[in-house]
């Protein structure tokens, strides 16, 4: 029957050292029944050259034996850093026995000649706080793979990513040194990263471990996505040159996204003599690595596509200024004016930069309206008045089909709506009508009642401030002309009137349709 111990965790893999062959066979034998999976060595050389495989739970050793004896193993088992538990096996029952096996390392020891119920019963408890070691490692990756996580959809930049990731490696790896490589542009080559770098006060400089790595070399080490873990002169010899403070442990992973490209690398280095990473520390780091490498990147897509968005929406800019330069430059100013606004109303930058966009290319609708009408003397026709209405719709024919731009289409499509309901092109009222949509309407208003056409005189700053006011509750948003009108006086204090910037500069000037 398998020890209740045992039943419902996973099989424990256990190495039997002794150099008595009827032994090693009975043990084999009877810790199979009770369910673990046994090799056998015959004596300490022999038990080393398996360890240095890995694999192993558990060690159950005889203390004496030819060529590499019990205590001797367990001093080279805490050579090799292995994370396996060891129990001894003695026939020379002493205190002094006792206090120098558990002082080398042994979790417990059986006294020969021994029954195999206490064999079982040792072995059950090595088990059981193996795997309550593990469960903790395991939860506490969890917990911080968790923490990581979160950090890639909250944190607003790669600094904040980095800081939690550099945390969470030095505390679950015990590392002394973090270090983070970036691919270059070109993608061949690391260079050190301005970010997340971690450093355990040590006498070297945190540069000069940084600069002294061969990077480059570990980066060639990727070729099959595999991590580097390096222990004594191997890692030491991973820095070009010798350093104060020997490295006696080193671990470095890929930051490798999941379509394969590698991003970056993370370096983790120990020179505590008395602790080197284990493979558990390798397979932990690699897991966090490739959460990070997924949000650098997200992070880099995104900034592709905002870079798309921002050159898209100068190109259409652009479109205007070649159609008429004074609906150019009224956008910028109504653009200008919306930020303010905007800052007025506690709005969020990343809210701001949406309302700024819809202000910027509010009019983009006009660019099929004939020019000859955008600079009529004339009083308009009902006719006329119909096309500049359609201006709208013009818009959101020229923008919707752009998908990245779905934020910004409807402040262009409504900021001609009205409060009361009364206006075009879909005739929403009040807070139906999209608050970016409502800023831009007070902005555009007020631009266009203060700006010089050739069709109207330009109107003064107060009577400009007065219709606004009078208008609000019908026409406009009474909180967003409330707002406007706690700002405007400083905003012209400090930023001027754009037009008269425009035109002290040169620049052309047409002349605009209604607003």
């Amino acid at each position: 029957m398998v020890s209740p111990a045992l039943e419902t965790a996973m099989k424990p893999r256990i190495l039997v050292v002794d150099d008595e062959a009827p032994i090693r066979e009975m043990l084999r034998e009877f810790l199979g029944y009770e369910g673990y999976s046994v090799e056998v060595a015959e004596d300490g050389a022999d038990a080393l050259a398996r360890l240095r495989s890995g694999g192993f739970d558990l060690v159950l050793t005889d203390m004496k034996m030819p060529t590499v004896g019990g205590l001797e193993l367990l001093r080279e088992i805490a050579a090799l850093r292995s994370p396996v538990t060891t129990v001894l096996m003695t026939g020379y029952g002493t205190v002094d026995t006792a206090i120098s096996a558990m002082k080398t390392g042994a979790y417990d020891y059986i006294l020969k000649p021994f029954k195999l119920k206490d064999v079982t019963a040792t072995l059950a408890r090595a088990w059981e706080k193996v795997r309550l070691e593990r469960e903790n490692v395991a939860l506490r990756g969890t917990l911080s793979l968790y923490r990581l996580s979160e950090a890639t959809t909250s944190c607003d930049s790669l600094d904040s990513l980095f800081e939690i990731y550099c945390a969470i490696m030095l505390d679950e790896l015990r590392a002394d040194l973090v270090l983070h490589y970036m691919a270059r542009a070109d993608g061949t080559q690391l260079g050190l990263a301005d970010f997340g770098a971690g450093f355990v006060v040590i006498e070297e400089d945190l540069y000069r471990f940084a600069e002294s790595l061969s990077a480059d070399r570990l980066l060639a080490s990727f070729a099959r996505r595999d991590p580097v873990l390096l222990h004594g002169d191997d890692a030491a010899s991973a820095f070009g040159r010798t350093l104060g403070t020997p490295v006696r442990s080193l671990l470095a992973v890929p930051l490798a996204h999941q379509s394969g490209r590698v991003v970056g690398m993370t370096v983790v280095a120990s020179v505590d003599a008395a602790h080197a990473f284990a493979e558990g520390h390798r397979k932990l780091a690699q897991v966090f690595a490739n959460t990070v490498a997924d949000a650098v990147e997200r992070t880099r897509l995104y900034g592709e596509i905002d870079r798309n968005r921002r050159h898209t929406l100068t190109g259409l800019a652009n479109v205007l200024m070649t159609k008429d330069p004074y609906i150019r430059h009224h956008s910028e100013s109504v653009r200008r004016l919306a930020l303010a606004t905007c800052r007025a109303m506690g709005l969020s930058a990343a809210e701001a930069e949406v309302v700024g966009y819809g202000a910027l290319l509010h009019d983009i609708g006009k660019i099929g309206i004939k020019l000859e009408k955008l600079h009529q003397r004339e009083r308009l026709t009902t006719e006329d008045y119909r096309m500049f209405q359609a201006h709208p719709d013009a818009a959101r024919f020229i923008l919707e089909p752009l998908a990245f731009l779905a934020d910004i289409t409807p402040i262009v499509y409504h900021h001609h709506e009205r409060w009361d309901g009364r206006g075009y092109p879909a005739g929403l009222k009040a807070e139906e009508i999209p608050l970016g949509a409502r800023i831009v309407s007070v902005c555009d208003a007020y631009d266009a009642i203060t700006s010089r056409r050739v069709y109207v005189r330009d109107t003064s700053h107060e009577t400009a401030l007065g219709e606004l006011r009078r208008n609000a509750g019908t026409q406009f948003d009474p909180g967003v002309v409330r707002d406007f009108c706690s700002m405007i006086d400083e905003y012209r204090a400090t930023e001027g009137d754009y037009h008269e910037q425009v035109a002290r500069a040169g620049d052309p000037r047409g002349e605009a349709a209604p607003a």
